[in-house]
């Protein structure tokens, strides 16, 4: 199945046998970031130097995907911040519903994965809920 959501094309895959082939056989096809690099990351190159651009195939990517942040122990040792930041953007959208305000949940998943990834990154928070 084929869904457009606004400009991009999503594929969805609903047999397991599809999967398969999707997610082990064909993942460098499905996985390429180089249609939806906008035109200014690209002006200068920027997409080359920044791994959140880079295709998965690219050596550069390879070896960032391995580094420490992304290792299997890092992952497990700050699982439990994860499962607290979860419950802390939980508490925030429910303490907000109670006093009947809007939640502006993009602004609440983008303050949660900041604090995600400044912690990982650079050992602190960016910010409260």
């Amino acid at each position: 199945m084929r869904l457009k959501l606004g400009q991009i094309t999503t594929v969805v895959i609903s047999s397991s046998d599809m999967a398969k082939q999707v997610l082990q056989k064909q993942d460098l096809a499905f996985s390429s970031r180089s249609r939806s690099i906008p035109d200014i990351v690209q002006e200068d190159n920027f997409h080359m130097f920044s791994f959140g651009w880079l295709p998965a195939s690219h050596p550069q990517w390879r070896s960032l995907r391995n580094s420490h942040i992304f290792s299997i122990n890092k992952l497990d040792a700050t699982q439990h911040l994860r499962y607290k930041k979860i419950e802390e953007l939980i508490v925030s959208c429910e303490r907000s519903s109670q006093m009947g305000e809007a939640v502006d949940i993009g602004a609440a998943i983008f303050r949660t994965m900041l604090n995600l990834f400044s912690n990982t990154l650079l050992k602190r928070f960016g910010g409260s809920l």
